[in-house]
């Protein structure tokens, strides 16, 4: 796929946009089936920027009389599937050939992967802050990876304040283990 921008006119009958050179940056992710919140956002990031993310939500739907906005439907339907698809590993993408619309695909790939509120998914990226150390990385990447990592974290186990206190509380502890996983990792030479 094209890295460049596309033309954009709008069919006013159908409200869809009509692209007459469309493209959507490559991924720069493939779903391996680990690294789902990382593709995600990176397909919503390309997808939406091109004005499609009603596909992604099933927001944007098909017109049911045959007419121009339905083959225009059609055939954006099918462009991001496409691109959905060529987002995956081989032997993941297989598994999506059969759905029929982008909406689909998505909602299918999050069911799979996404992992949101998993207790196990939590320990793997704890485990992962927990084996993490600076070694040959800078301060600022070693920081950065960690930083990843605790955004990760966030995403998968939202915790929910009963009050403001409480937030504020828990807030205020998490970030003092994150200084402590951070501080306790450094190279020897920062002791």
């Amino acid at each position: 796929m094209a890295s460049t921008g596309s033309t954009v006119t709008f069919d006013y009958s159908g409200g869809l946009p009509y692209r007459e050179s469309v493209t959507i940056p490559p991924c720069p992710v493939k779903l391996d089936g680990t690294n789902y919140l990382v593709w995600s956002r990176a397909c919503k990031f390309a997808i939406g920027s091109r004005g499609y993310k009603g596909f992604l939500t099933g927001d944007t739907i098909k017109s049911i009389e045959a007419s121009p906005s339905h083959e225009k439907w059609e055939t954006t339907n099918y462009l991001v599937m496409s691109y959905l698809t060529s987002s995956m590993d081989p032997g993941i993408s297989r598994g999506y050939m059969l759905l029929d619309t982008v909406a689909a695909i998505w909602k299918m790939a999050e069911t799979t992967y996404s992992h949101v509120g998993s207790k196990a998914q939590r320990y793997e990226i704890r485990k992962k802050i927990r084996e993490t150390t600076q070694k040959e990385l800078s301060v600022s990447q070693y920081y950065s990876t960690l930083k990843a990592l605790w955004h990760e974290l966030d995403f998968y186990g939202k915790y929910i304040a009963a009050c403001s206190t409480d937030i504020t509380s828990y807030t205020t502890w998490e970030n003092e283990i994150r200084v402590y996983d951070f501080l306790g990792r450094l190279n020897m030479d920062f002791d």
